[in-house]
C-alpha cells in the first residue's frame, strides 16, 4: 500500500493542532511550501522526520523504513542509523559463546602464570 506522505504530514499537522504560523517558522519554511509539501505522494522522509518533534507523531508507525533514519539539521542529511534488533537478536548466543570464551582465557592464564611460577622457582640464578 503506497502513502500519501504529503497526506499523513497534513493529517498529524491537523490534528496537533499548531497554527500554520507556528508549524511554518518552527520548520523553518513559507505557507507555500508547507501547501506544497502536503500535496506532495512522495514527500521527503527527510521533511517526516524534521516535522515529527513539532506536530508529536512518530511517522515510523506508518512507515517503517523511517526506524532507521535520523534528519540532521546541520549536515541536511539522513542519517542511517544500525537496527538494534539485529544486535539483539543474537545476544543471549553470543554472550554465552564470549563468556565461555573468556572462561576458556582464564584457565590459559592460570595454567600459564603457574608455569612461570615453576620457571622461576626452579631458576638457580635468582
Amino acid at each position: 500500500m503506497n502513502i500519501h506522505r504529503g497526506e499523513l504530514l497534513k493529517k498529524y499537522f491537523d490534528k496537533s493542532g499548531l497554527s500554520r504560523v507556528v508549524f511554518c517558522n518552527s520548520m523553518d519554511i513559507s505557507d507555500n511550501t508547507l501547501t506544497s509539501w502536503c500535496n506532495t505522494p512522495e514527500l521527503g522522509f527527510e521533511k517526516l522526520l524534521m516535522a515529527s518533534p513539532i506536530v508529536l507523531h512518530d511517522f515510523s508507525e506508518e512507515i517503517p523504513d523511517l526506524k532507521f533514519l535520523t534528519y540532521n539539521k546541520k549536515m541536511n542529511a539522513l542519517i542511517v542509523s544500525e537496527p538494534v534488533e539485529a544486535y539483539k537478536a543474537g545476544t543471549s548466543e553470543s554472550n554465552e559463546a564470549l563468556i565461555q570464551a573468556v572462561a576458556e582465557l582464564k584457565k590459559d592464564n592460570k595454567k600459564i602464570i603457574a608455569l612461570l611460577e615453576k620457571l622461576i622457582a626452579s631458576n638457580p640464578n635468582k
